[in-house]
């Protein structure tokens, strides 16, 4: 089903895709070892309890995401769905 209408943020670009990993060291493996890709600088968010990192495909990017500690939201999300598709983010000119 398409929904009529303009989009009120168009896109032409998925800018990355966040992946929720209970082991960013051992996903960034994966990665490199089956597609050769090479992830860029892990970065560690403590505010938000994430450590993480993006790996380049093509003209988007995979986001690795981490959590650090039980009661991030990374962690619960891993401990409750398992790892996996944790979000999209589109790139847009404008969003209000």
């Amino acid at each position: 089903m398409t929904i009529p209408g303009k989009p009120p943020a168009p896109t032409n670009l998925v800018h990355h895709i966040g992946i929720a990993v209970s082991d960013l060291d051992a996903s960034i493996d994966f990665y490199q070892s089956i597609f050769g890709l090479e992830p860029g600088p892990i970065i560690v968010r403590e505010d938000i309890g994430v450590r993480g990192c993006f790996v380049p495909v093509g003209d988007t990017n995979l986001e690795l995401l981490q959590g650090i500690g039980p009661t991030s939201g990374i962690s619960m999300h891993v401990k409750e769905k398992g790892g996996g598709l944790h979000h999209v983010c589109f790139e847009v000119d404008v969003i209000d």
